[in-house]
Formats: C-alpha cells, structure tokens, sequence
C-alpha cells in the first residue's frame, strides 16, 4: 500500500511539473518551454484549430470512437486530457 500510494503522489500533474521545473523532463520537445502544460482537461485540444481538430479526428476516429471519445456522428462526448 505505501509503494502504490507513492506511485500515486509521484504521478500527479503537481509532481511531474514540480520536477521538471526543477530538473528538466527528457520527453519535452526541443521546440516546447515545457512539457507539462496546464493539467487541464481540454486545454490542448483548445490550442488546435477546427482544421487540426478535423484532422486528428479523421486520422484517429476509429480509435477515438472505440475509447469512447466520439459518438457514432464522429462527435466529441469526453475531453482529452492536455
């Protein structure tokens, strides 16, 4: 139980943001000023245009529709995680 709830603390948006102010985050993109951004759900998708929503969900729909994230109208029903 101590281990997982370790695992737990270690894995929240606080923590993983907490250390990558503080010792850098590998998987951050070159291009990017960090990789953790808001912890908000929806907020990446907020950063795309109507043509990139489009086209995530033209390339990814089938996946997207079997997770449970689009309805059978190619609708959005959850929000992504940013």
């Amino acid at each position: 139980p101590e281990r997982l709830q370790r695992a737990i603390d270690f894995s929240s948006f606080k923590e993983l943001s907490r250390q990558e102010r503080e010792s850098d985050f590998s998987e951050r993109p070159p291009h990017a000023d960090r990789f953790f951004r808001s912890g908000k759900v929806g907020a990446g998708a907020d950063l795309l245009s109507a043509a990139q929503r489009d086209r995530v969900i033209k390339v990814q729909g089938p996946m997207m529709r079997r997770l449970g994230y689009l309805d059978d109208a190619g609708k959005l029903t959850k929000q992504v995680t940013a």
